[in-house]
Formats: C-alpha cells, structure tokens, sequence
C-alpha cells in the first residue's frame, strides 16, 4: 500500500495518542474528529475503540484515508491507526492481535522508515504483556520506533501519582513501577513525556472509583526519534477518562536521513534561559540520580533531556 502525499509544507510530524473509552457513537466520533483538527495530527493511535470484529463502523475521516485496525470479538478493547492525506505513506509489514490490544505497524512515511506500535495494556500483569509485544516488535524495530498507548500503569510511583494516602502504598507500586522501566530501557526505548518534563506532575487519567489523578497513558520513543521530539505534551481530559498525549517531531531532514544535530549557540546567550537550563539539569540529576538507574544511563538519557528543551526553545523563537 502506497499514497502519496496530498499536500506536505510542514517538517514537523505530530503524533496523537488517546484512549477514546469506546467510539461507537457518531458523537463520540465526531469529538474525536473536533481534537484532530485542532491538534493537526498527523498519526492517530485510538486506544480502547470498542469496535466489533468485521463490524467496524465508518469513521468519516475524509482526513485520514488510510486505517488499520485490531478489534476483539466483543465491545471490549480495540486499537486503530490513522494516517492524514498529507503524508507519503508505504505500508512495509503490519501485525495486528486477535485479542485487539495492539496494532505493530512498519511503513515508510515522507521516504523514511518508522515502526509504530499501538497498545492498549490489561489492567494485570503489564510487564509481561509488554514483553510479549516487544518481543514481536523487536525483528522489525526501527531508528524511529514509537509505542503509543495505555500501559494501564504508571512508570514513576513519585511523579506520576496524585494518591496522597500512605507512602506505603507508594511504596507498593514502587517494585512494579521499577520492573517496566527496566524493561522499557532494556529494548532502548524512552518515556518521551518525562524526558522533555523530567520532575513535572502531570496526568493523562482520573480513575472515578479511586478518585485519583495518574500518568499511565505514554509515547516511548527510540533514541534517535526522541532526539527529534520537538514537544510532548498532555492535553485535557474531556470526552474520556483519559486525556490525549500530543508529540511533534521534527522532519525536517527527511529526504536525506539523518543530520547531526547542533547546538544554536545564540539561545546560550540569554543570561535567563541558560538559568533553566542549570536549573533543569540540577533537577534532572536529583530526581535520576538513583541506585537503580545506571551512571551510564542517566547520562545519555540526559542529553536527550537538555536537546529537546533546547529545540523546544529555537522552535519558540521562530
């Protein structure tokens, strides 16, 4: 499968990751298409679609031509990917689960190779079901890998949590929280949020039963994709229980791969910013600075940390 490109004058990419808690009514759907349009996005990763096997219902999408889907046999968990008119798009190989949590999509998009993965977790045993997916991503993993989706898990039992009961609960979730990012750095992927906000508390989720606030909707990045993170944000819950995670990515060297990045010298002049930068980094090394992370780790994951703030910076001058 193979489109070209409608019309392409951006180079920035914006991906668009939400859980939907169902989409089978016109007006569920036409709030979706309302948070579309005014996020631009162009990669779309629904979570939790609800759609029926070989009954899925008609997006109306015009927008987003090309769609792939993994549904369950019941109204029950479903992930879809969609992709805008805009891009130039080549379908490589695509996996979908029977049981509909999640789509493992390898393509070429504007003449560059991405894999993108689309997962909506159980509510138990989240590492191993990470692991079982990752390891079907693992043959096809590319420079620019992205997983998007519900972990139905947070990844900071500090941060990522407004549960203001006992430290000993937090302490629970501690060991849990400790094995998926082991895990998620073992196949060299990066919580994109969290490395663009390293001592932020933000949240994707409010639970009515608990009545707590969490972080367990996520974009992982490979590396060289998070060095192109331009901005990862959180947006609002307002349709959902969860709320959409918003990442751009720049492309603007696309049709000719990879160039090193460097550093506009010019940002450093300003006494202000470079305070937060100092700043930034102090804290980053704080809230890091553990004994399960690796020196090594920490390192390298920090300067993709300072990169993206410092591209943040340039694209807001412009």
């Amino acid at each position: 499968m193979k489109r070209p490109p409608h019309m392409q004058t951006s180079t920035n990419m914006k991906i668009y990751s939400h859980n939907a808690r169902g989409l089978n009514t016109t007006h569920k759907r036409s709030k979706l298409l309302e948070d579309l349009k005014r996020a631009t996005a162009d990669l779309v990763c629904i979570q939790e679609t609800h759609f029926v096997k070989l009954c899925i219902p008609k997006f109306g999408l015009n927008e987003y031509p090309i769609q792939f889907h993994a549904a369950h046999t019941s109204k029950a968990r479903g992930v879809s990917l969609l992709i805008h008119k805009s891009l130039s798009f080549e379908l490589l190989k695509l996996i979908t689960d029977s049981q509909g949590r999640f789509l493992i999509v390898l393509c070429m998009i504007n003449e560059v190779k991405y894999t993108i993965v689309n997962i909506y977790f159980p509510n138990t045993q989240q590492r191993n079901f990470l692991h079982k997916v990752l390891s079907k991503l693992e043959p096809i993993k590319t420079e620019y890998t992205m997983v998007c989706g519900d972990l139905n898990h947070i990844l900071d039992h500090t941060l990522d949590t407004s549960l203001l009961t006992s430290q000993s609960h937090k302490q629970h979730l501690k060991p849990q929280c400790q094995a998926l990012t082991k895990l998620i750095m073992e196949f060299n992927l990066y919580d994109t949020w969290r490395a663009l906000h390293p001592t932020d508390h933000q949240y994707s989720h409010y639970s009515q039963v608990h009545k707590t606030h969490s972080r367990i909707d996520h974009i992982l990045s490979t590396r060289p994709l998070l060095r192109r993170a331009l901005h990862c944000e959180i947006g609002d819950i307002v349709w959902s229980d969860h709320a959409p995670n918003i990442m751009s990515i720049s492309t603007q060297f696309a049709s000719r791969g990879y160039a090193p990045w460097r550093l506009n010298e010019s940002l450093l002049r300003d006494d202000t910013f470079r305070n937060v930068i100092q700043t930034e980094f102090t804290e980053y090394l704080s809230t890091n600075n553990n004994k399960i992370t690796s020196p090594i780790m920490i390192w390298q994951a920090h300067k993709s940390v300072m990169r993206g703030l410092l591209l943040s910076r340039a694209s807001f001058l412009k």
